[in-house]
């Protein structure tokens, strides 16, 4: 009887609060005997009907964890709910919920999208822990995580399945000292987990379905609560520390990311991994742009920079020509201009970012447009 009213309880209070928002669960969670899931229910309902509202309250996480929870929450699932596909057409089911040890509960969430067919979009895990008789919510990376190896290197603390590339770590650690100093900050203490991929880092942030992210690999994830999670288990995260580093101390309404990109992949590197897992340095990407532009002598840089043409495959992908020539003019801002100078550069503007920027290069290096491709050539032949 006592398990009957509880479960007409939970009908009622979903149904009257949240309407057609409310999160659907299946008889066979709601009937559990156990008197914790009534309070789960309610407040990953609550959460949910947050998320559809884009605007998700701290009150429902574990503090411990808070942070980094509504990062992940943010970073892949606001943007879903922003997007031309309506709320309405999007319904959410409890479709797992059990207890991992005393108190503590995984749950999962399904979102679905309702059109000529019912797709579905995301799946959710969560930790759910009653504290002081209140459930907090918390995502699942120390879970996962718990009996993975440590090893700190410097600053950064490495979590680990199988094995650490030492020489990499030391180098990132390097990186994130003199990219810190480079910048007038200290620098700070970071946790590391390695991942063999992108749907390794997902499902280790409680994400373990996303249609937007299906199929992708080559992502890591950071830096948020400063927690980073490797790009194609590579323990380099350099390229991202920079952005990190600069969103310190430089304005969002001025960035400019032209500029950005530039210095992140010269004091950083290209942030994929080549064929053999190894991070693209500078240096590799100078190189083989130098090879295009002599097997290419009437390629006009200019068009290419402002294009962006994908000439680079031959490194990965994803490597940018733009930002190659932009580390490249950032270097020579840099010797001939100083801190100073890269700030200025970073800082030229947003709103018509590439006429910002080449502006920003013309005052700063006195490379006037319609020079741009003679001096570049000569930059680049020259590295």
């Amino acid at each position: 009887m006592k398990k009957n009213l509880v479960f007409l309880g939970i009908l009622c209070a979903l149904s009257m609060s949240y309407g057609q928002n409310s999160l659907m669960v299946s008889d066979r969670l709601l009937k559990s005997i156990d008197p914790v899931y009534p309070k789960i229910v309610l407040t990953l309902d609550s959460l949910y009907n947050q998320i559809t509202s884009g605007n998700l309250n701290s009150y429902f996480f574990d503090t411990r964890r808070s942070n980094l929870t509504q990062a992940i929450l943010n970073r892949y699932l606001t943007p879903e709910f922003n997007s031309e596909t309506s709320n309405s057409d999007k319904t959410a089911q409890l479709i797992n919920l059990y207890p991992i040890d005393k108190n503590k509960y995984f749950a999962s969430i399904a979102i679905l999208e309702k059109g000529s067919d019912v797709r579905l979009a995301y799946v959710i895990d969560l930790l759910a822990e009653e504290i002081d008789s209140k459930i907090k919510l918390s995502c699942p990376l120390f879970y996962h995580t718990q009996k993975w190896k440590h090893e700190k290197v410097g600053k950064i603390n490495y979590y680990y399945q199988d094995s650490l590339v030492s020489s990499r770590a030391k180098l990132f650690n390097k990186k994130n000292n003199v990219i810190a100093n480079k910048l007038g900050l200290s620098p700070e203490e970071f946790s590391f987990y390695m991942c063999d991929n992108e749907q390794e880092v997902l499902r280790l942030l409680g994400i373990s379905y996303s249609k937007s992210r299906s199929g992708q690999i080559r992502n890591g994830f950071g830096i948020y609560d400063n927690l980073i999670c490797s790009i194609m288990n590579n323990e380099d995260f350099s390229h991202d520390i920079f952005h990190y580093y600069s969103g310190e101390i430089n304005s969002s309404k001025t960035r400019n990311w032209i500029s950005e990109e530039g210095i992140a992949y010269l004091w950083g590197n290209a942030y994929y991994t080549d064929d053999q897992g190894e991070m693209i340095t500078f240096d590799r990407m100078i190189n083989s742009l130098s090879e295009y532009v002599i097997d290419n002598p009437d390629d006009d840089l200019l068009s290419m920079f402002k294009e962006n043409k994908k000439i680079l495959s031959d490194l990965a992908a994803e490597v940018s020509v733009r930002s190659v020539i932009s580390g490249l003019l950032a270097n020579e801002v840099e010797q001939k201009v100083g801190i100073d100078g890269i700030l200025r550069l970073i800082n030229c503007g947003k709103e018509n970012y590439i006429l910002d920027y080449l502006k920003a290069v013309e005052e700063l290096l006195d490379i006037p447009t319609k020079d741009f491709d003679k001096k570049v050539r000569e930059l680049v032949l020259t590295f």
